[in-house]
């Protein structure tokens, strides 16, 4: 008698055993599996809110949702013009937040935040950048480039806008315009391109004014074109 109860005994210990090594195993099954959940969600949550991390590739950026390359536009002559908000993440260059820009079909420009308050347009490679000609201005504002833009003048004439860029395009050009005496800044506006500027700049020095062509680094004979309304700007600014 007292042998069978040794051997049941055993049997029940044995069991209990096997119960925990059983219930062990599963514990770091369950724990396992957590974990992998836990990193396959970290990994794909990008994914989840339609972010991406673009690939740079030799000055360029490559989406990898859909393997189009975007090109930086030269900031010098194309600057952002339109907001964009937090609900416009698109992905990250770098990591730098990119944004798609609200009112632009197919994802076909882009903006990324380098720092501060600066902002980088960026191009889809084939899509073509704008000359000053096919920017189609509809309005040119003129100030002197300050933290706070405080005063500046606007140019609204179609006349006079087609003038100043037909001499932008066929004006004779200088290497040597002389001794810088005022520099101004040049924003050309067009409902064709609404998400930017188009940017020059009006230099008078000691001998002529000119405009400065950020693209070509050519400047441009202004022969006076604007010289009243930098005087205009001048009463503004009290000087």
């Amino acid at each position: 008698m007292g042998k069978e109860k040794n051997t049941l005994k055993k049997m029940a210990e044995k069991k209990i055993r096997a119960d925990r090594k059983r219930r062990e195993k599963n514990t770091v099954i369950f724990v396992v599996c957590g974990l992998m959940l836990f990193f396959a969600v970290i990994a794909i949550f990008p994914a989840i809110r339609n972010e991406r991390t673009f690939i740079y590739d030799e000055g360029a950026y490559i989406d990898p949702s859909n393997g189009k390359t975007y090109c930086p536009a030269d900031m010098s002559a194309y600057l952002i013009k339109t907001e964009f908000y937090e609900d416009n993440l698109y992905g990250t260059m770098r990591g730098d937040k990119v944004y798609t820009i609200p009112g632009v079909k197919d994802k076909s420009w882009l903006v990324r935040h380098i720092g501060d308050d600066l902002y980088e347009l960026y191009y889809d490679e084939n899509v073509l950048l704008p000359s000053i000609s096919e920017f189609e201005s509809s309005e040119m504002y003129l100030f002197v480039d300050e933290p706070v833009i405080l005063y500046r003048e606007e140019i609204k004439d179609k006349t006079e806008l087609d003038d100043i860029v037909s001499t932008l395009v066929n004006g004779e050009k200088t290497e040597d315009p002389g001794e810088f005496i005022e520099t101004y800044s040049i924003r050309f506006v067009s409902e064709k391109y609404g998400h930017m500027y188009f940017c020059f700049e009006y230099v008078i020095a000691d001998n002529g004014s000119y405009f400065y062509d950020h693209l070509s680094f050519s400047y441009i004979e202004a022969n006076g074109m604007l010289d009243g309304y930098v005087e205009s700007l001048k009463e503004q600014r009290g000087e």
